[in-house]
């Protein structure tokens, strides 16, 4: 009889736990992109989620149970029940982009949803995915081409497209719907392996387009800048080789904490031919100060926009703190002078193109 009991009580508990497991693992996520307020509140199931998301700022990916959520976005100080929102059926394992949209005299502002997993799957894989947003208002349909490539057709406010991008860095263009000729809108893309590019068109119809661009990937921040520095005509291969000779490139491997724990600021190729003649050569033979120099650029801390906001300090691998500076959708500069040009979230960190080489204080 006892060890009847002993097999019931174990066969419970073996029941128990693999429901609470299936629980855990029965989760998607999703990653809001805000647009329509100078700062926003996030709240899920009118429980605040995020607070003060920035106006061109994106969250992370937020897990969340599979089943039906309210998603709410207000102005930041504003409670649950005014802003936008929307019901959204999370499935198990699939990803969603909320992006909020800018509103017109007839349609007010909304939220659209993305259920990236099933859109991105259905596109032609080439190894890099893009979602393009229309949030133009007044614009007319529009094509994308990447190179010479027609790749979304008709895209309308408001409005999305999904394609497979060529790994490379090439040139992106927006034409009027069936006029390849007469260019809209065009812009610097790369696309590396593993990676998804959001790029969302923002602003009024014919003036003051803006594009802002993303690009997020589960690489760590060595091995992603090993595949960017590989493609043709990539912007950040004299910051790698600089990166690589300091001996900080395995640093940017560690993916110990298990969550991103890594901010890197990356000039670009134009910043280090702007630096006075014979610098970088002496610095590549100066192993001390090139560590220092390089390390001046990583931080080991993970900084979204939206988490310094304002002004700030952030500590860096070479001992000396950095300033940033952050009006949302508006400018983010570093030590005063040099702008932030991208963004790229990966695995372990973030990292920031930037258009000039820091240099650490004496």
């Amino acid at each position: 009889m006892l060890a009847k009991m002993r097999f019931l009580i174990v066969l419970v508990l073996v029941v128990v736990l693999a429901g609470s497991a299936a629980a855990q693992e029965a989760e998607g996520s999703i990653r809001v992109v805000q647009i329509v307020y100078e700062n926003a509140d996030i709240w899920i199931d009118d429980a605040a989620a995020v607070e003060s998301l920035g106006y061109s700022f994106t969250t992370d990916y937020l897990p969340l149970a599979a089943g039906t959520h309210n998603i709410t976005v207000t102005p930041a100080g504003e409670g649950a029940e005014a802003g936008i929102r929307l019901d959204l059926d999370v499935e198990v394992d699939h990803s969603y982009a909320l992006i909020t949209m800018v509103g017109t005299e007839t349609e007010a502002a909304h939220l659209m949803v993305i259920d990236e997993t099933t859109q991105l799957g259905a596109v032609e894989q080439t190894g890099s995915d893009a979602i393009i947003v229309q949030n133009v208002p007044g614009a007319p349909p529009v094509d994308v081409h990447f190179i010479d490539k027609l790749v979304i057709e008709d895209l309308i406010y408001p409005g999305y497209g999904v394609a497979g991008a060529p790994l490379g860095a090439f040139i992106a263009r927006a034409t009027p719907a069936g006029n390849p000729d007469a260019t809209f809108f065009e812009a610097d893309y790369f696309a590396v392996e593993g990676t998804t590019a959001l790029a969302y068109l923002a602003g009024r119809f014919p003036a003051d387009i803006t594009r802002y661009f993303f690009v997020t990937g589960t690489a760590n921040l060595r091995d992603y800048l090993t595949a960017h520095t590989a493609l043709e005509n990539s912007s950040l291969t004299t910051f790698f080789a600089a990166l690589t000779a300091s001996g900080l490139a395995d640093t940017l491997a560690d993916e110990s904490a298990g969550e991103p724990a890594f901010t890197v600021f990356a000039p670009n190729n134009a910043a280090f031919e702007a630096l006075p003649e014979g610098t970088l050569a002496g610095l590549m033979t100066n192993a001390e100060a090139l560590k220092t120099v390089i390390g001046y650029h990583i931080s080991p801390t993970y900084a979204l926009p939206q988490s310094i906001v304002g002004e700030n300090t952030l500590e860096t691998l070479a001992g000396v703190p950095l300033n940033t500076s952050i009006e949302a959708g508006k400018s983010f500069t570093i030590n005063g002078t040099t702008n932030v040009l991208l963004q790229m979230r990966m695995g372990n960190g973030v990292i920031y193109v930037v258009d000039s080489v820091l240099t650490p204080p004496e």
